[in-house]
Parts: C-alpha cells; sequence; structure tokens
C-alpha cells in the first residue's frame, strides 16, 4: 500500500539512508519512488491495523495472503480450523487517492467457511503529519459475500490516524503509532447476521534494520455473526526483500470467550511499476 516514507523526506529521512535507497533503486532499475513501503502498515499485512498513507499516484501493487484461524467450535457440527487465501491489486488512482479489489476465500471446518468475499475499498489521505498533528485519512469500502452461506452486502467507513513518536538520529527509524475505528453496514442481513458492528484497535510500529519493520497490535471487532466480538492481539515482521518486493509474517492469540485462540498470517507484496505507462 502505502508511501508514506517519500512523504516524509523533506523532515524524517537521514541524508545516508535517502542516498543509500536511492543509489540501490537506481542499480536496480527503478525509481525511487516506486520502491517497496515498508515501513508503512497494510490491512492483513501483517495485522489488522493500517496506516494512513496510500499508494503512490499511478503505482500498482499485487498482494497475496495466507492466513491460518485456530477457533473455538461454534457448536456440534462446528471444527476449529479456518483457513483463507486472498489476492489484492492496489492501485494509486490519483494524489493522496487509493482504490483496491480484493478476492479473499475461507476453507476449512469452523464457522463461515466454504465461502468468500468481493471486496472494493478506496482510501483517502487528508494531509502528511505535523509536529503535533497525526496524518489522517479516510477509508470506505463494500463487501459482497458469496459461497455455502452467502450474507448480506456490507459497507464500511473507517478513520485512520498515524503519529510518528520520534526518529534516530544516525538513521530513518521512525517509531509509529496507528489508530483504526470503523463502523460497518450490513445492508440485507440474514437472521444470524447483525445490521451494525464496528472495529477498534491500535498499531505500533519500530524498523528492527533498514529491511525490517517490527509491528504490534491490539484491536477489537464485532463480527457479523450476532453476539460474536473479537479482541486479538498481534505480532509481526514486514521485510523488503528488493526495492519492488516485501514480504509479511505475523500472529497473534485472541482472547476472549469468542476470538480465535490463535493465527498466522504469511504474506507479500510486489510493486509492478507505474500505469498507465509513460505517463
Amino acid at each position: 500500500m502505502k508511501s508514506a516514507a517519500s512523504r516524509h523526506v523533506t523532515v524524517s529521512i537521514g541524508p545516508r539512508w535517502a542516498l543509500c535507497m536511492s543509489v540501490i533503486a537506481t542499480a536496480l532499475g527503478v525509481p525511487a519512488a516506486q520502491a517497496a513501503d515498508h515501513l508503512n502498515l497494510e490491512a492483513g499485512f501483517p495485522g489488522t491495523i493500517e496506516d494512513a498513507y496510500p499508494v503512490k499516484a499511478r503505482a500498482l501493487e499485487v498482494q497475496g495472503l495466507a492466513h491460518y484461524e485456530r477457533v473455538r467450535a461454534d457448536g456440534e457440527d462446528s471444527g476449529h480450523d479456518r483457513h483463507e487465501v486472498a489476492a489484492r491489486l492496489e492501485y494509486g488512482a490519483a494524489p493522496d487517492f487509493q482504490v483496491s479489489m480484493a478476492l479473499p476465500y475461507r476453507t476449512g471446518n469452523a464457522h463461515d467457511t466454504e465461502q468468500g468475499d468481493v471486496q472494493f475499498d478506496g482510501l483517502f489521505n487528508f494531509n502528511t503529519e505535523g509536529v503535533v498533528l497525526p496524518a489522517m485519512s479516510l477509508a470506505a469500502g463494500l463487501e459482497q459475500p458469496y459461497g455455502s452461506r452467502g450474507g448480506g452486502t456490507e459497507t464500511h467507513v473507517k478513520g485512520i490516524l498515524t503519529k510518528t513518536l520520534d526518529v534516530a538520529v544516525q538513521d530513518y527509524r521512525p517509531r509509529r503509532l496507528h489508530f483504526n475505528v470503523a463502523w460497518f453496514h450490513n445492508w440485507e442481513p440474514t437472521a444470524q447476521e447483525r445490521p451494525n458492528r464496528y472495529l477498534v484497535g491500535l498499531a505500533y510500529s519500530q524498523p528492527l534494520n533498514n529491511d525490517t519493520v517490527l509491528v504490534a497490535e491490539v484491536f477489537r471487532e464485532a463480527q457479523r455473526q450476532q453476539d460474536k466480538d473479537y479482541n486479538f492481539a498481534n505480532l509481526g515482521v514486514r521485510r523488503q526483500l528488493t526495492p519492488l518486493t516485501l514480504v509479511t509474517l505475523g500472529a497473534g492469540a485472541g482472547f476472549g470467550d469468542d476470538a480465535p485462540r490463535w493465527q498466522v498470517m504469511v504474506g507479500f507484496q510486489h510493486t509492478l511499476g507505474t500505469w498507465p505507462l509513460g505517463m
């Protein structure tokens, strides 16, 4: 997703690190503005909370995710395993604005399996953070389930804040806090679904070195299913492999009576370039 690193360059990036990234990108034939944004957070890569910065204008990214949850059995006909795979495309449709399409699908023997969703999302960033004011974005999306159980069409709006706590003097290693709050509305809920639900969460990110970012988060999300609320704490890393490619790994534990006992997430992100070409 994001391009916060390029947007903080005037206030945050140390000259040595900026020069290093420029040299590496140039040597590989990659414009610096297209380099992988491993410093910033994507929903699902490796956790649920995202940051306030969209992908750079005209940049096209492809992402893949594998997710396993060990859930608490929900009745005699429900098992303990939920597997999810997802593919997602993100595009910088305009400066400060991105759109995305995702196709997750879930299998296993737990509730909400043998079905998937078609998801469309957009995110608009209002500002680059200042000394006091955090970066602020507003996201909105639509989700249509399909498969064995189906479900009603759901829309959501999400407020996102990102604030840098400090930057190391010798290197560009910003410690950041990220806050998300979202409201979801189901337009055609089934008898087992909520008409309205919410998500609220906080994440902390910190580079461990020039290529790896540590992410820790906690969040609470009311589920589509009536009377189900997930509380989770996750820990993960984002690792840049090349200027255009990064991988993510995360794991977490649920707490409370409803949340899965634990989960593991593996993902990758690759910047295809800019589109249309030549503009």
